[in-house]
């Protein structure tokens, strides 16, 4: 039922020539929130609805040459990916309880799903490197929640040199 909220305000953009995309940013973000940590498909889900979102506001001004409602949208993102950063997190000595294993795994979902997020928004923009820089992590801190993603996801054995299954993290 969520999607579906998404989708009328969508049906509501493309049917009313002038209508603001303001609703359809919140019902975005507002399923961002929700599923983002929990399911690997939630940005396959509201892809469609970020690129509407996009071309709908193109050639609106904005702060920087991107429309607010595009701004604000990665401006969300970028929140999720920096509040769900785990790079600098302390794998301990491997003793991971349940519950802190399946919050981290939901960390690493929502970081995967808000860096999908400006990368798609960004690119869908044709804007420049200094934009996607602006919004999204630099390489080298991706690699770096990634490799801190082995230690703790099940399915890796460090003795052996890595991951055995494909996993949140690969994304």
């Amino acid at each position: 039922p969520y999607l579906v909220l998404i989708e009328l305000e969508a049906v509501k953009v493309l049917a009313e020539s002038g209508c603001t995309v303001v609703a359809l940013r919140e019902e975005i973000c507002s399923y961002g929130d929700r599923f983002g940590p929990l399911a690997s498909c939630c940005f396959a889900d509201i892809r469609p609805y970020l690129r509407l979102l996009v071309q709908s506001t193109v050639g609106v001004d904005g702060a920087d040459g991107i429309p607010d409602e595009v701004s604000e949208l990665l401006v969300w993102a970028k929140n999720i990916w920096m509040e769900n950063s785990q790079a600098n997190t302390d794998a301990g000595n491997g003793q991971v309880s349940a519950e802190e294993l399946r919050e981290r795994r939901k960390k690493l979902r929502a970081y995967i799903f808000a860096v999908q997020v400006v990368y798609c928004v960004t690119a869908d923009l044709g804007v420049g490197c200094t934009t996607l820089q602006l919004y999204s992590p630099s390489i080298p801190q991706m690699t770096s929640e990634w490799r801190t993603s082995l230690t703790f996801l099940p399915g890796v054995a460090p003795k052996d040199g890595g991951q055995k299954e494909i996993l949140p993290g690969d994304e």
